[in-house]
């Protein structure tokens, strides 16, 4: 996963500046397509999924290590040319919290680890100059960026209070949106800009429950394991975007759950069986 979306990414990155208006130099698209994605965000995320796995190599591997060094770059590359500014964050999270487990594991001193972060960063913000990094700092430089997604929010919240329960059924956000909506920008607005808020107002509280219970068990193994911090990183971006949405992105993101956890019974299972049996 980590070798074919560093490929993925690379390949975005060229096309995104010798061809931005096409999808992969085939055929034309809107502007801005990223790789095989429309929307850069949607990009982002398989960047969030596979970095933690990058980062894993380079801090708990040798062997692995100067490849995984290729691969975080190809992949940091990626999240800052793409403009994403809620991926670019996330994924320096990434990097730091997973110094820090290192740090915590035993695989790096604590100070050291530390001394690491500024240095990291500035070695990040190389890459992002290498890769382009304009679009990301110009949507950092807008005033009052999240505005529409608020007043988006806001029209949400009314729409689940009306059917807490129940929800009006998955997919239906779009129709149902403009009966609750407190603002018009004069454009049709395809979803809440907030998974969990549309997971609310479309399957009710038992559907939004069920992954708030998935994330929850996730957190623990995605700690532990640290190439697993990518589960969480994306169900964060899903608190200002719709990543999961994307067929090929929920089944990257529910294979990952699988593995984390299937990992995480595995060596607590281990725990309870006396060294001298296996």
């Amino acid at each position: 996963m980590m070798w074919a979306v560093s490929a993925f990414s690379i390949l975005a990155v060229l096309q995104m500046y010798s061809s931005p208006n096409e999808v992969l130099w085939l055929f034309p698209a809107q502007p801005n397509t990223v790789g095989t994605f429309l929307y850069k965000n949607q990009f982002v995320v398989m960047i969030e999924l596979a970095m933690p796995i990058a980062l894993y190599s380079i801090l708990f591997r040798k062997e692995q290590r100067f490849w995984g060094a290729v691969a975080f770059v190809a992949l940091f590359a990626g999240a800052v040319a793409s403009g994403s500014r809620a991926g670019a964050t996330l994924v320096l999270l990434e990097c730091v919290i997973a110094l820090l487990l290192a740090s915590r594991a035993g695989k790096l001193k604590l100070l050291y680890a530390v001394a690491v972060i500024p240095a990291a960063v500035l070695l990040l913000g190389a890459t992002a100059v290498i890769a382009g990094n304009d679009q990301v700092w110009a949507h950092f430089q807008e005033v009052h960026p999240d505005a529409a997604r608020q007043e988006l929010f806001q029209s949400t919240i009314r729409m689940f209070k009306s059917e807490p329960w129940s929800g009006y059924g998955l997919g239906a956000w779009p129709g149902i949106y403009p009966a609750y909506a407190t603002f018009d920008v004069g454009r049709v607005a395809n979803s809440a800009h907030n998974d969990w808020m549309e997971w609310a107002s479309e399957g009710g509280v038992i559907f939004v429950g069920s992954f708030l219970a998935i994330m929850l068990l996730s957190l623990r193994p995605a700690l532990g394991s640290v190439w697993g911090l990518g589960v969480i990183a994306v169900m964060l971006h899903s608190w200002v975007d719709y990543p999961i949405r994307e067929p090929v992105l929920g089944v990257f993101w529910f294979c990952m759950v699988g593995a984390l956890l299937s990992e995480h019974r595995t060596v607590e299972r281990r725990k309870t069986i006396p060294a001298t049996d296996y």
